[in-house]
């Protein structure tokens, strides 16, 4: 019996499998498309053995309007029933704990210290 294991691959953008998805409205993901830009896809896609997506939409949404070719993804051969499937759609969009307010304030705070200053006066 062969194992089942995750991998990570790079996909091509028309090889993945957009089907039936909870989330209907991926939103704006101007703020995300921009990041990806910047500084590049920090989280895989999640596709299943048949390239069928199981989160990321608005990632994916995201490298559709960079023009991207391909994205990264992580294929989960053990997702292997409908309940599994929806199960880590519902986790991947509800199992995170996001910043308070303070936490915020502190990385903004942060992220300022590290942005160059132009000096005032004429150019």
């Amino acid at each position: 019996m062969r194992e089942r294991r995750t991998e990570t691959i790079e996909i091509p953008l028309t090889d993945v499998v957009v089907g039936d998805r909870i989330r209907k409205d991926v939103g704006d993901t101007t703020d995300l498309m921009l990041s990806m830009e910047q500084i590049g896809q920090l989280h895989p896609i999640g596709i299943d053995r048949d390239n069928r997506l199981i989160f990321g939409g608005r990632r994916l949404d995201a490298a559709e309007r960079l023009s991207w070719e391909t994205i990264r993804a992580v294929r989960l051969p053990n997702l292997d029933t409908a309940a599994k499937l929806l199960r880590a759609e519902q986790d991947e969009n509800t199992c995170r704990q996001p910043l308070t307010p303070l936490e915020m304030r502190e990385l903004a705070r942060r992220l300022d210290a590290l942005t160059p200053r132009e000096k005032p006066g004429p150019k």
